[in-house]
């Protein structure tokens, strides 16, 4: 079992108090307002505690919670700018809303998926009373589409040329309308889809922007999952082939660039939300649901249906309220069996009451559309019936077996309390014990809780060591916390732990025969002990990203000496961390990598990569000479944006480390929370011309770009990126020399001047565009 948490409900139960609060002073504002719609003080209240929420839900990055806050203050700004104009609908909106949001707080936090969706009837509702347009399942189906897609790890544009592009368009369009019309005619032959499939996979093949080689092959997959009968045919579908019509004819029109990207993104999401909702047995669907995670994004329809009823009234306070139930018919049941195991007495009086008290249970939980645990007290009955007339003197006798299955069937009752009727798809079992999955859990919090504090009783025992009491016994609490990791499946990091107790071993015998505290590594130790700690309590209090404390916990350990409880020397071990990558020696054919990157992905990496510098190569200079195009701006971020996904996906950290800091200020420029002054902009160039010097460094090729260089250019974005003072020359100052003035390096010196002059000219240009009209702003902008 995995220890590190990813689940977001820890998150929600931080702030749930508070949550709650401030909807209690919405509801409360709101009631006083629809008493008197003359206090409009009562409105303006409702929409700054709204909008705290909703601050609070994207800094979580609850997204549905999120979304139906922002329109709850869209329907509360209606109300405050348009009197009274339809108040009773948007009231009703707004309360019933209300009631919905915090039953989808309670869902979250039981530990489900973030599922937008299932707030579509109430976003609608919403949306309604301001004449707003209806959403649909589709517009809240948003998957991530920067992912890594081996399919297309080699181009053949180069084969067409820019010149001749149009025409190479033209015809494949021509070829696709054919193939279209031939199967319009006669949809039940799906063989006829196969020309409609070699154009898409022409086009993923020959084209070079990622955006469009992306869209067609997800277009070939959804229609070989059409062909496998694993989509039905319907308009939708009809209308998105009509769609890639279009997309084909923008092409033939205006060349590779001529479709815009919100349009590219637009229709590849909608063709995987036909394969999200695709039947099963089609690899081609399967394909698509694991490489851009659909299953996370829309359930089965009986699973979505199930989820439908956490929103529409059954709460957590419903769940506990039918737990204290639950628990008090139980333990009538258990109450009369256990008295008919003593006495060896039948009561049939008592019988008749469990009997009908089960039957009562199961029918309730029929009603609250709980079919599962309906099911497992239905299942009780027989058996209760049987056991009536039946030797249960023996030890295997039918009551004791009934009483087993009664404790079976109140775990699978209490799980489906804690999870509000909706079942979460059990954790892989690691095969040491054979239990619930959410009895695993508590078993495994309850251990990472004696885990820290058996670390703490260490903690005390190296001070004990360290004031001279030599008896002080330091291997019992460790020697306890690596069998408990050992019993919970995390075998690495209990050897890692082992390692921690050696090495304090030898560092503290080390310091009582009189060596210094920086000969014993005692700072070393220290830290990997702190390490331990917070991975041990972020485990257990399900923080996401605990395994980067193992990784300091690793690098402390390195190199430490190691010795017995008795002090003898051992031999220094070396352990693999899980989810490390390991390092495989790459082939022969292969150029040598850096250590940590997957040589499986490597070549598709490498590709992507230089498709990203020609993407900059195009949009950055065109950039910097306007920064108020934030087109441009888009398209510069996304680059850095592919790179640093890309690269820690592959392993290749440190390009994706220092790609995420210039991401992270790109993504301050475009919230208006930093200015595209020279400072910045020259940033920006810096950190694209140092792209090709990364690439060289994880080929282990020479570079004049150090890591120390890479970290200070990272660090000089981030303190920009936080409002900070900085300055260019400053930077410049930071950098080596030789990379600045070489050819094959970054920025050279002249070129940075005219990096900052032309920033400097477009501040001006912003500037006077401030204290212009909103009119003369627009035309600045569109110039």
């Amino acid at each position: 079992m995995m220890l590190e948490g990813t689940n977001a409900s820890v998150a929600i139960r931080w702030v749930r108090q508070d949550l709650d609060d401030a909807l209690e002073v919405i509801r409360d504002n709101l009631e006083y307002y629809a008493e008197d719609p003359q206090q409009r003080d009562s409105l303006k209240i409702v929409q700054e505690k709204l909008e705290q929420l909703n601050l609070t839900f994207q800094t979580m990055q609850q997204q549905g919670a999120s979304l139906l806050t922002d329109e709850m203050i869209a329907v509360g700004g209606h109300m405050l700018h348009n009197g009274n104009a339809g108040l009773g609908d948007s009231l009703s909106a707004l309360t019933d809303a209300i009631i919905v949001l915090p039953s989808y707080l309670d869902r979250l936090q039981a530990g489900h998926d973030d599922l937008p969706i299932l707030l579509l009837p109430t976003l609608n509702e919403l949306r309604a009373t301001y004449d707003e347009t209806l959403l649909s399942e589709g517009t809240l189906f948003a998957p991530n589409l920067d992912v890594m897609i081996s399919e297309l790890g080699g181009s053949e544009a180069n084969a067409v040329g820019a010149n001749d592009f149009q025409a190479f368009a033209r015809r494949v369009r021509s070829q696709y309308q054919t193939a279209l019309l031939g199967w319009l005619k006669e949809q039940s032959r799906h063989e006829l889809l196969n020309p409609l499939l070699a154009v898409c996979q022409t086009l993923h093949r020959r084209v070079g922007r990622h955006a469009l080689r992306r869209l067609w092959w997800i277009a070939e997959m959804t229609i070989t999952g059409f062909r496998d009968a694993a989509i039905e045919n319907d308009l939708p579908l009809r209308r998105l082939f009509a769609r890639l019509d279009l997309n084909l004819k923008s092409l033939a029109e205006n060349g590779e660039n001529g479709p815009q990207d919100d349009a590219l993104i637009a229709l590849s999401r909608a063709l995987l939300f036909h394969a999200a909702q695709a039947k099963s047995g089609s690899p081609a669907m399967e394909k698509l649901r694991k490489r851009f995670k659909l299953d996370e994004l829309i359930p089965d329809r009986e699973a979505l249906l199930r989820a439908k009823g956490a929103v529409t009234g059954r709460d957590a306070a419903l769940f506990q309220s039918i737990g204290l139930a639950v628990r008090e018919e139980m333990a009538q049941v258990k109450d009369t069996l256990d008295m008919e195991l003593r006495t060896g007495r039948i009561e049939e009086q008592q019988r008749q009451s469990s009997m009908a008290s089960l039957q009562q249970l199961a029918d309730t939980l029929h009603l609250l559309n709980l079919p599962v645990a309906a099911r497992a007290v239905e299942d009780l009955l027989p058996g209760l019936e049987a056991t009536a007339g039946a030797d249960n003197s023996e030890l295997d006798s039918p009551l004791l077996k009934l009483a087993r299955k009664l404790i079976e069937v109140e775990s699978i009752l209490e799980s489906h309390i804690r999870l509000l009727g909706e079942p979460v798809e059990n954790e892989p079992s690691s095969g040491y014990i054979d239990l619930p999955a959410h009895e695993q859990r508590q078993i495994i919090h309850h251990l990472l809780d004696e885990c820290v504090t058996s670390l703490q009783q260490a903690q005390d025992v190296v001070r004990l060591r360290l004031a001279g009491d030599a008896q002080a016994d330091l291997d019992a609490p460790l020697f306890s916390i690596s069998g408990a990791l050992l019993l919970a499946g995390q075998s690495e990091v209990s050897e890692l732990t082992n390692k921690l107790s050696r090495a304090l071993n030898a560092g503290l015998h080390a310091m009582a025969n009189g060596a210094s505290s920086e000969e014993a590594r005692l700072d070393a130790l220290t830290d990997a002990v702190a390490a331990l700690e917070l991975y041990l309590a972020g485990c257990r209090d399900e923080q996401t990203n605990s395994l980067r404390y193992l990784e300091i916990m690793h690098e402390r350990l390195d190199g430490v000496a190691e010795a017995s409880a008795s002090g003898e020397s051992l031999e220094n071990t070396r352990i693999q961390l899980p989810a490390k990558p390991v390092v495989i020696a790459p082939a022969a054919a292969r150029p040598a990598l850096a250590a940590g990157i997957d040589p499986d992905l490597q070549e598709v990496f490498l590709e992507e990569f230089d498709s990203v510098l020609r993407q900059l190569d195009q949009s950055l200079p065109a950039w910097l000479a306007d920064p108020s195009n934030g087109k441009l701006q888009i398209e510069v971020r996304r680059g850095f944006h592919t790179l640093k996904g890309s690269g820690r996906m592959v392993g290749a950290m440190e390009i994706g480390d220092f790609a995420w800091r210039i991401e992270e200020l790109l993504n301050r420029l475009s919230e208006n929370k930093v200015s595209p002054d020279r400072n910045l902009l020259g940033c920006i160039s810096l950190a694209a011309r140092a792209l090709l010097d990364l690439k060289a460094r994880l080929l282990q090729q020479g570079s004049e770009l150090t890591a120390d260089a890479v970290t200070r250019l990272a660090n000089f974005a981030r303190s920009m990126a936080r409002g900070e003072a900085a300055s260019l020359e400053d930077l410049q100052q930071m950098l080596p020399a030789a990379w600045l003035d070489g050819r094959d390096g970054a920025v050279a010196s002249e070129e940075t001047a005219a990096v900052a002059y032309r920033a400097d000219e477009a501040v001006a240009r912003l500037t006077a565009a401030s204290e212009s009209t909103d009119t003369e702003l627009a035309g600045l902008m569109i110039e």
